[in-house]
């Protein structure tokens, strides 16, 4: 699994990773508060994860401002 470069939005969890060894997720921009449960479910110990942020967007879907890094949850 590689997901890298994408706007992610909505979702009970935006992004989910799970039982994928050698998963990539790198310089994902998720849309802050758009999900149900969160940001992320990720197998960390598994996944490259990098350079992942949320961000805000416009009604066009342009990213409007970064609010932070979005880092692996444990």
């Amino acid at each position: 699994v590689t997901v890298t470069d994408n706007l992610l939005i909505g979702g009970t969890y935006t992004v989910q990773i799970r039982t994928a060894p050698g998963a990539v997720a790198r310089n994902n921009a998720v849309v802050a508060d758009s999900w149900n449960y969160g940001p992320a479910s990720i197998d960390c110990a598994n996944t490259d994860w990098s350079g992942n942020s949320l961000v805000t967007i416009d009604n066009n879907y342009n990213v409007t401002s970064t609010v932070g890094p979005l880092p692996c949850p444990r």
